[in-house]
């Protein structure tokens, strides 16, 4: 759970350490997500990835992404053990 005054810091290393914008660094994030070479790769990364930035993006009101490929793929608002997500 993200507390309000984490963000900022959070943001700051993104541009410190990684020297790209926050926008650019979900930009990134996103495309990697829909990737199946990465899924194929690290998967459960890319799964927990897919569950932070789904977290995120409910918290805006905004709805899951499901670019999962993989069992829970059509399951919108649930983690990959079948917990709904807040």
């Amino acid at each position: 759970m993200s507390r309000p005054w984490s963000r900022g810091i959070h943001e700051r290393h993104i541009r410190e350490g990684i020297g790209i914008s926050p926008t650019r660094y979900w930009q990134v994030l996103t495309t990697l997500l829909r990737s199946p070479e990465a899924r194929k790769a690290e998967p459960i990364v890319m799964r927990l990835l897919e569950e932070k930035l789904n977290r995120r993006r409910i918290a805006r009101g905004e709805p899951p992404l499901n670019v999962t490929n993989g069992p829970m793929a059509g399951h919108e608002g649930s983690t990959s053990n079948g917990q709904q997500l807040p």
